[in-house]
């Protein structure tokens, strides 16, 4: 078989000490690249003139506004040439064995579109920050393992709901079907949406355990404020345009009791105006959404009763909080007893 080729795309935003070492563990993968490919969202820190002057070797695209990861990330798998694109974040280390990895997986599964290492927290070593995500049927994104002590407990190669944007290997011939970043995602959300779509038209995500990253996880107060914001938007986002009518109506119970459970939690820890910012943004972009469901239920192979089984009713979000125990019982509960409508 042809040797497969990979570029590897990184999105960056005032990426500091972060993007040098990044590149340099990239540049030591034991698979060669095609080419390497900075996006830089008009970074101001000075990294990106940093990151030109160590490693001339790499190709640089220069934004002259931030334009969000997902309009980023596609100008660069745009000016890309692999076969096979490698999407990762700045804020990561990579093995050297990574990328063989993942590419010897996507010989294994043909109709994977979507490959996700391992991926380890940098700051607190052991422990997983995601092995494979997973969707909940109220739209979370979930990372399965967060948090968890590294055990070998997720040593197995499996299919998952969707493939971490912090690292993915993505199959181009996959994204003529699939399509791009949907740029209605300005950060957060995008790679669960990615996911998603490539199960309406069978296409899968696969978990890569022998590929081993590590990842910079972590947060102030006031950034977890942002992400709260850009997180429920995008859930509401792809709810609106993922599900079909009658699978909007069946799950209503559900979406209503969790958005309740969100709402209370926006209030305990002072996220308030955030969440009644994503509604009135979610009105702004009602129009671009029903274009683009309307799309995208024209080209579904896969019905939703399927790719609902896929996902989970657990719910061990930080935006539900402790409430998300009992909740996700409920959760579980509940769906059973509406499988049976979908």
């Amino acid at each position: 078989m042809e040797t497969e080729t990979v570029s590897v795309v990184i999105v960056s935003h005032n990426s500091g000490e972060f993007l040098p070492r990044c590149l340099e563990s990239i540049l030591r993968s034991d698979y060669p690249l095609k080419e390497l490919i900075v996006v830089d969202n008009a970074s101001i820190d000075g990294s990106i003139e940093e990151a030109k002057k160590r490693f001339p070797e790499i190709k640089v695209i220069q934004n002259q506004d931030n334009l969000g990861y997902s309009r980023a990330a596609n100008k660069g798998v745009l000016a890309s040439s692999g076969s096979l694109i490698a999407l990762i974040n700045p804020d990561t280390l990579v093995k050297e064995n990574w990328l063989k990895e993942l590419v010897q997986a996507s010989t294994r599964h043909p109709r994977s579109a979507f490959f996700q290492p391992k991926i380890m927290l940098l700051n607190k070593p052991g422990y997983i920050n995601s092995a494979g995500n997973m969707i909940h049927v109220a739209g979370f994104g979930i990372c399965r393992g967060l948090g968890e002590y590294d055990k070998g407990q997720y040593n197995s190669e499996e299919n998952v709901s969707f493939a971490s944007g912090a690292c993915v290997l993505v199959r181009r011939d996959a994204l003529h079907e699939i399509g791009m970043c949907d740029d209605l995602f300005f950060m957060y959300m995008e790679d669960l949406d990615w996911g998603w779509r490539g199960k309406m038209l069978g296409w899968e995500s696969t978990y890569v355990p022998s590929s081993v990253i590590h990842h910079e996880w972590g947060e102030t107060s006031a950034v977890s404020r942002k992400k709260f914001y850009y997180l429920e938007l995008g859930r509401m986002i792809v709810l609106a345009k993922n599900l079909t009518f009658r699978s909007l109506l069946a799950l209503s119970p559900i979406l209503i009791i969790c958005d309740i459970a969100v709402l209370i939690s926006a209030l305990l820890n002072r996220w308030f105006p955030e969440k009644i910012q994503s509604y009135a943004s979610l009105l702004k972009l009602v129009s671009e959404i029903i274009e683009k469901r309307r799309k995208l239920m024209e080209q579904r192979r896969i019905p939703d009763k399927m790719i609902l089984k896929s996902f989970v009713t657990e719910l061990r979000h930080p935006y539900v909080g402790v409430a998300g125990i009992g909740l996700g019982r409920f959760c579980n509960m509940l769906f059973r007893f509406l499988e049976a409508v979908l």
